[in-house]
């Protein structure tokens, strides 16, 4: 009886995230395309020339807000319900306006299928995709790039994340530890330390500086001497600050200066966030591969 067979073959995927504005982040998506080999049978079984058809390949680009989606968050717990084998899992995101959603549907043989929907804008025009993908080189591919960009100098947590006064004030202070900005504020009367928090403070609101950007105590100190009295006095100090002893001062500033909000960024602590699940089967795929590993997809 003659017939055809069907050979399947995975396509790719690629994961890039890049500073986007006011702390969105472009999350890039390189879709390779599978394919599918049909080779035509007759009736004794002896084969014809196979046609090969391939998907096209794709690259979309997407964002996410910071201040209304999770989406980096909803990406591990979702890449993590991926390795524990969910026949299929979900989730959405917004991209303060564009909607996107990712979703992945497992078949039960190291691979699955891909399907990502975005709804679009003048700047992206909406997409529908869905590929068929190896499960590893997939799962690889988002939390690699992903640790990655939030391990480099491509990522800037002051522009993104939700951070209190005395983070971002470590992440711009260069060559001194926390505890000696402390002490040395401590020494300042009130008008003093209040002018070099708000040195500090303008650094980290300057997102043109690019990331990292620090100073020194000692360039802090000298800007914050030749700032304009006018512009000296903040909110982060007690009124009572020049009555207080040192230690008095100290304390205040650790805190209740140290952690009021600086409303810069409004997203997910990034450089945290990671999935020991994810990490761990990952690595178990690594060694079960030897030296053909796909190791370095995604990065």
């Amino acid at each position: 009886m003659a017939g055809t067979f069907f050979e399947y073959l995975d396509g790719y995927v690629r994961v890039a995230y890049s500073r986007a504005w006011n702390g969105d982040i472009f999350i890039d998506f390189s879709l390779f395309g599978d394919a599918v080999v049909a080779t035509p049978c007759d009736d004794k079984f002896e084969k014809g020339e196979p046609e090969l058809n391939i998907q096209e390949d794709v690259v979309i680009r997407t964002w996410t807000s910071s201040s209304v989606s999770s989406f980096f968050t909803d990406l591990v717990r979702w890449l993590e319900a991926v390795v524990c084998g969910v026949r299929e899992c979900a989730f959405g995101w917004d991209g303060e306006g564009p909607e996107g959603e990712l979703r992945w549907v497992f078949d039960g043989r190291d691979n699955g299928f891909f399907v990502l929907d975005w709804s679009g804008t003048d700047r992206s025009p909406g997409r529908a995709c869905r590929v068929r993908l190896d499960q590893t080189q997939m799962v690889r591919s988002f939390y690699a790039s992903f640790r990655g960009f939030v391990e480099s100098d491509r990522y800037d947590p002051l522009d993104y994340e939700s951070l209190d006064t005395g983070e971002t004030l470590a992440l711009v202070l260069d060559g001194a530890d926390p505890g000696r900005l402390a002490d040395h504020v401590a020494m300042l009367p009130r008008e003093q330390a209040e002018a070099l928090l708000a040195e500090m403070l303008d650094l980290a609101y300057d997102r043109n500086a690019g990331y990292p950007r620090k100073a020194s105590l000692a360039e802090f100190t000298q800007r914050a001497m030749q700032r304009p009295p006018d512009r000296r006095q903040g909110r982060w100090l007690s009124d009572h600050w020049d009555t207080w002893s040192q230690e008095e001062r100290r304390r205040d500033f650790a805190e209740n200066a140290c952690r009021l909000p600086t409303n810069i960024g409004f997203g997910e602590k990034l450089r945290e966030l990671r999935s020991p699940m994810v990490e761990r089967w990952i690595a178990e795929r690594d060694e079960s591969s030897g030296p053909d590993s796909l190791h370095a997809v995604g990065k």
